[in-house]
């Protein structure tokens, strides 16, 4: 937190939800780029099948890699993103009460 902050009430929290989000999205790249890995696994095996340029055992293990990862990356990277979500609303939310306060605070 720098020097301007300090005496900004609720800049802490602020502050600690943007690391919570930052975290949060960061968790959540990581596993999407594992979903691509999967993706990635499944189109090599598609085309090794296709091109028969491996044995079709390495296209199994290839394909079998792909089908494994892809719903272990997706049951993970889901309630990251909804609790990304969730952060952010929240952070709507005060950042609308701070303005009708402001608001009502400028009216008096």
């Amino acid at each position: 937190m720098n020097r301007e902050n300090h005496r900004i009430p609720g800049s802490d929290r602020a502050a600690a939800s943007s690391a919570r989000l930052r975290t949060t999205l960061f968790e959540a790249q990581l596993w999407l780029l594992a979903l691509f890995v999967a993706m990635s696994l499944l189109a090599a095996a598609a085309r090794s099948v296709i091109d028969g340029s491996e044995s079709p055992a390495v296209s199994a293990v290839l394909a079998i890699a792909g089908i494994a990862l892809f719903p272990i990356g997706w049951r993970n990277v889901a309630p990251l993103l909804e609790r990304a979500e969730g952060v952010r609303r929240a952070e709507c939310a005060e950042a609308a009460v701070a303005t009708v306060k402001l608001q009502l605070a400028l009216q008096r």
